[in-house]
């Protein structure tokens, strides 16, 4: 190791004193990456809702060398900086080819991500919860949530307005915001004016959490109870009769030692697979009849787990940005994958690791 580091520096820092390293300024990349025409097969110009925008970049910052960067600062101090990108003439290609082999490149560019396989992130839920006590006079708010927890008026969300604790408040509610519990702003103020009518400022809202847990005091009594915010893993089942189905682990449970393995919850089922986020799997895309379609095979990347909606949300390897934002935007073809757990098995998905240099290796079923 000691050698290859002195190989290197001896490369890039001679003896006489000279650098063989220079950085080429962005604005100047992306003058010359415009004038090679090198782009994403879809689009006209960079974007960077695409990954593979930094390898376009690597292309055109690797073939600018000393000379070219000497010219372009000789043309700048003649012409002006401004004027330069509008007046300069297309610069020759670094040598024959180089523009479509960049393109036939990046058109097979599969983005390599590096897994999160740590049990790291929020344990719970800012918001401390109080406990509905399992008693007779409860068993109506029961059918609604197991907690409760107090909210301005003037913050309840539609779904929240039918999970007000107290039946009266709640039809009053109901009735006020009438017809407009579609429209953020118009329910905004139906629900203040409400407020100022009623005189209510703050509400006890019902929430339902079977994997809450309680805080105890010195004296062993809980006090309050806390909802787990993030999920660690997943893993991915298979039942007797051959459906998939989620066995989740949230982070709390992780770190705390408490996580239930899938072998105690479910001894009769099969391991399939364990997903994290940033994990990559591949899989086809399903007809109306639920049948695989021919040359949909593709590889996404796990988002989001989201174990009481039985899905896994997927993205497009190469896909970035902003995906809430993207997804709905009807101008933007990209859409979220809601993978359905129960689903993924007619979509033959399986594990795949994508290492450094784009290779793709299949990790098999019943492997972590």
């Amino acid at each position: 190791l000691a050698r290859v580091v002195r190989a290197c520096a001896e490369a890039l820092f001679p003896r006489d004193g000279t650098s063989n390293i220079w950085m080429p300024v962005g604005r100047m990349t992306a003058m010359m990456r415009r004038r090679w025409g090198i782009h994403l097969p879809d689009h006209n110009a960079k974007t960077r809702d695409d990954h593979r925008h930094h390898a376009l970049d690597a292309a055109v910052i690797g073939v600018i060398d000393r000379r070219m960067i000497q010219q372009l600062q000789t043309y700048a101090r003649q012409i002006g900086a401004e004027e330069l990108e509008r007046v300069l003439p297309a610069p020759p290609e670094p040598f024959e080819g180089y523009r479509d082999q960049v393109m036939e490149r990046v058109r097979r560019v599969q983005t390599s991500h590096r897994p999160d396989h740590s049990a790291s992130g929020r344990l719970q839920e800012d918001t401390a919860y109080g406990l509905i006590r399992d008693l007779p006079e409860n068993q109506a708010a029961r059918t609604v949530g197991n907690l409760v927890v107090r909210k301005p008026v003037i913050a309840l969300t539609a779904k929240e307005i039918g999970q007000v604790r107290d039946e009266k408040i709640r039809e009053e509610l109901l009735r006020a915001t009438e017809g407009v519990r579609g429209d953020k702003k118009n329910l905004a103020e139906a629900l203040a004016a409400w407020s100022s009518q009623t005189g209510h400022r703050r509400l006890r809202i019902i929430k339902p959490a079977a994997n809450a847990r309680p805080v105890y005091d010195r004296d062993d009594r809980p006090v309050k109870w806390l909802v787990p915010d993030g999920i660690a893993f997943m893993d991915i089942l298979e039942a007797p009769d051959g459906g998939w189905f989620p066995h989740a682990t949230d982070i709390w449970a992780a770190q705390s030692g408490e996580a239930h393995d899938w072998r105690e919850a479910h001894p009769d089922a099969r391991f399939i697979m364990r997903l994290y986020k940033n994990d990559t799997i591949q899989l086809f895309d399903l007809d109306d009849d639920g049948n695989p379609i021919a040359g949909s095979n593709c590889i996404k990347r796990v988002v989001r787990l989201e174990p009481s909606a039985n899905r896994v949300r997927l993205v497009g390897v190469n896909e970035a940005g902003e995906y809430d934002k993207r997804h709905n935007d009807p101008d933007d073809p990209f859409r979220w994958d809601l993978a359905t757990i129960s689903r993924l098995k007619a979509r033959r998905a399986r594990r795949v690791r994508i290492d450094e240099l784009g290779r793709v290796r299949t990790i098999p079923h019943g492997r972590n």
